[in-house]
């Protein structure tokens, strides 16, 4: 261990004594901090993925440059067979130089960390994803640093092992890339070969014991060839028999060792929401089944690797959905195509084939497949007809499992008969498969079904009468809660043009302690729209701040409806007013930045426009979704309680009338409509606190994509992107003058001693 520490110690010496160390690690940070910079406000996202996933494409070029010369060097000026003379074995040597290579990479990768650090200031980064990120990028540096040293010891010229090296590696780094163009038979082993797959985990924030294992047999192939080649420079020929056949047993245990792990495996997740691992809702319920539940995953045979990818996400997942179902949960893998009954099976189910794109014969093809899961528990049966991504398979799968443990589904309500939205398209198919929906038509209904459990009235057009009002009045003293997405403007999409209408809840509303204001809320930190721009017989796209689309980051965590997600934007959102002194407790869950503004005669809303407080405007925060809960120990009082009776009978039926009740349903109100195009997350969250299903929300949560940076100034902007690209690279300068000055001055004393 010494002689390779002494090794170790000497190579690193001669990097770092020599300017070329510097240019390298100075160049290396200059490309890194720039293409870290760039995007970082574009994107307004606290993520360092898009970097993460540049440092394969920068260490085909770093790497092979840091490495060529550890035995080049060494091979042209004659010096291996010296060195081959002392007391060192050639294990030794290799080992040392190696490190001595890993060393200067690894310097530069830790110049890197300055970006997660400077980025934790303006928002929430995922911590967890950043270390796992740098695991992956350390062993990718390892797995090219040792394709680099067997690249050097193949020849004395130091070009030529940068050029072989360069190419291996770009092999690896193409193997992966080339996958959706080859067969799927061989798709599948060519991405397993590729760094690109193992190194994607990483950087989505998972370490996995299979892609440690990939990394390592590569390490340890391409060092022991090295050796093999070290060896017979100093050996006879006629031993590099035994040196082949040795190598071919390594290569046979290191794929033997790839193939159990892939089998056999432990997988770290480190993101901070723990993203990619089952939560502890999940667990809760798969651990009190109360009897065995049966899962078969339909997938056909030889899938195109972009939509295997799932395949093999929902394996790992179901894999996890046994291991703590103490054995209650089964679940099998088949191909319907494979057998007669399993495919009359899959069509009882109403499971149909989809068509899947692949590219054959150098044209894209489309070809039927199965991607589709079904459970069974008992009698009954649930499906997912297709798999279409690994982002929300874990919230897919737990909510099947709880529709089949439960004895009763419950019933949503649409409120329909004033314009309101009831088709959402995939939103809506995807509720019918959680819940029965009902739409209650008020002006043919005379009263709300019982088996109502929640209401929706989602963005009305035309205004409730007092009678659509009694309605909700009542279901909501039966302890039945309520969400109202009530839109106040409709805006033109041609002329971008804003039109105020009423509702008809405005007395309504203030009576349980809130008020929307006729107006829509502008926030200088906002969100961005795509323009198209033309130009005579020219047209261009341009991306624009939109101050009328907030992007809501003040966002109380208390809540369960929104406690997950750290931001989200609201096109064209009314300010909501609290009013004090009520029975009901209403709290604010959504609030625009402090430097946002409203004005009520604003309704040209143009992203031409140049958007500015003037004075008199009223100025932020403002509440922009509020939840209203009851006070415990509270009586509540009818909306119409003040009414004569005469006039109560005009609108109630032979239900009779709740003038006054001990409970009082929650509610959900908001001042938007496009939050449920935009946001689905939230309004399925909306959803399930409506029909308190909350467990659901916090897996559905954790997989929101936001982490929105907070707002600064441009000059500001200006200093980050040249702090991030030069504050690095100029310390590493002033170290490198510093340390140059001292072996001067180190050499000057030398000379004036012993001269």
């Amino acid at each position: 261990m010494n002689k390779i520490f002494t090794i170790l110690r000497k190579e690193t010496q001669i990097f770092f004594n020599s300017p070329v160390a510097y240019v390298v690690i100075v160049l290396f940070l200059v490309i890194t901090g720039y293409f870290f910079s760039i995007p970082i406000f574009i994107n307004n996202q606290a993520s360092l993925r898009p970097l993460i996933e540049l440092f394969p494409l920068l260490f085909l070029f770093f790497v092979p440059a840091i490495t060529m010369r550890l035995f080049s060097e060494e091979l042209k000026s004659g010096t291996i067979e010296l060195l081959f003379t002392l007391p060192v074995k050639q294990e030794e040597i290799l080992i040392g130089k190696y490190l001595s290579g890993i060393v200067l990479l690894s310097v530069c990768i830790g110049g890197t960390l300055f970006y997660p650090f400077i980025l934790s200031f303006f928002g929430n980064l995922d911590w967890g994803q950043v270390a796992a990120s740098y695991i992956g990028v350390l062993f990718l540096g390892c797995v090219f640093g040792s394709v680099g040293v067997f690249s050097s010891a193949l020849s004395r010229n130091q070009i030529i092992s940068f050029i072989i090296s360069f190419m291996i590696c770009l092999i690896f780094y193409f193997l992966g890339r080339a996958v959706p163009f080859v067969p799927p038979a061989i798709s599948g082993i060519l991405d397993y070969l590729g760094i690109i797959s193992h190194f994607n985990n990483f950087a989505r924030g998972i370490v996995d014991s299979r892609d440690l294992i990939y990394y390592s047999s590569v390490i340890a192939f391409f060092l022991y060839v090295t050796l093999f080649l070290l060896k017979t420079k100093k050996i006879n020929r006629t031993l590099a028999a035994y040196y082949f056949s040795s190598i071919s047993i390594l290569l046979a245990i290191l794929v033997t060792a790839n193939l159990i792990s892939s089998y056999a495996f432990i997988r770290f997740d480190f993101t901070e929401n723990r993203i990619y691992s089952i939560s502890g809702t999940t667990k809760k319920i798969i651990k009190n089944l109360p009897d065995k539940l049966v899962i078969k995953a339909y997938f056909s045979k030889n899938l195109p690797q972009q939509y295997a990818l799932n395949r093999n996400y929902l394996e790992d997942l179901l894999g996890e959905y046994k291991t703590f179902s103490n054995g209650k949960i089964q679940y099998d893998f088949l191909d319907p195509m494979e057998k007669k009954e399993t495919f009359d099976y899959v069509t009882a189910l109403g499971i149909k084939p989809i068509a899947l794109t692949q590219i054959r014969h150098d044209k894209y093809e489309v070809r039927e497949g199965y991607m589709a899961v079904a459970f069974m528990y008992g009698e009954k049966n649930e499906t997912i007809p297709f798999v279409k991504s690994t982002l929300g398979m874990e919230y897919d799968i737990t909510s099947k499992i709880k529709r089949l443990i439960s004895d009763n589904v419950k019933t949503l309500g649409f409120v329909t008969g004033h314009g309101e939205i009831t088709d959402l398209g995939e939103v809506t198919e995807y509720l019918k498969t959680q819940y029965n929906l009902k739409y209650v038509d008020f002006t043919v209904e005379k009263n709300i079904p019982d088996d109502v459990s929640a209401l929706i009235v989602n963005g009305p057009h035309s205004k409730f009468t007092e009678k659509d009002i009694f309605l909700l009045d009542q279901f909501l003293l039966k302890d039945k809660p309520v969400a109202l997405m009530l839109e106040q403007f409709n805006v033109d999409p041609q002329t971008i043009n804003a039109q105020y209408f009423d509702t008809g809840f405005g007395d309504f509303l203030k009576h349980y302690g809130l008020k929307i204001v006729p107006a829509l809320v502008l926030d200088p930190n906002c969100k961005q729209i795509a323009m198209n721009n033309t130009l005579g017989y020219y047209s261009a796209r341009s991306v624009v701040n939109y101050p009328p689309y907030p992007l809501i980051t003040d966002i109380d965590k208390t809540n369960p409806i929104i406690k997950d997600i750290d931001g989200l934007g609201l096109l064209y959102a009314s300010p909501i007013e609290i009013i004090p002194g009520k029975d009901t407790m209403v709290q604010a869950i959504m609030k625009s930045s402090d430097k946002s503004w409203y004005d009520e005669k604003l309704f040209f809303l143009s992203p031409y426009r140049n958007f500015r407080p003037e004075k008199g405007d009223k100025k932020g925060p403002f509440n922009l979704a509020v939840v209203v809960k009851p006070k415990e120990g509270k009586t509540y009082q009818s909306y119409f309680s003040k009414k004569a009776q005469n006039e109560i009978k005009g609108l109630s039926s032979n239900k009779g009338f709740i003038k006054e009740s001990g409970s009082f349903g929650r509610m959900f109100v908001i001042g938007n409509l496009t939050f449920e195009r935009y946001e689905t997350a939230l309004f399925l969250n909306v959803i399930n606190w409506l029909s308190q299903d909350e467990d659901l929300i916090a897996i559905r949560s954790k997989e929101s994509p936001l982490r929105p940076l907070k707002e600064t100034s441009t000059a500001f902007k200006i200093v980050f992107k040249y702090a991030s690209v030069f504050l690095v690279p100029l310390c590493v300068i002033i170290y490198g003058i510093i340390r140059w000055r001292i072996r001067i001055k180190r050499k000057n004393n030398y000379k004036a001693r012993y001269a």
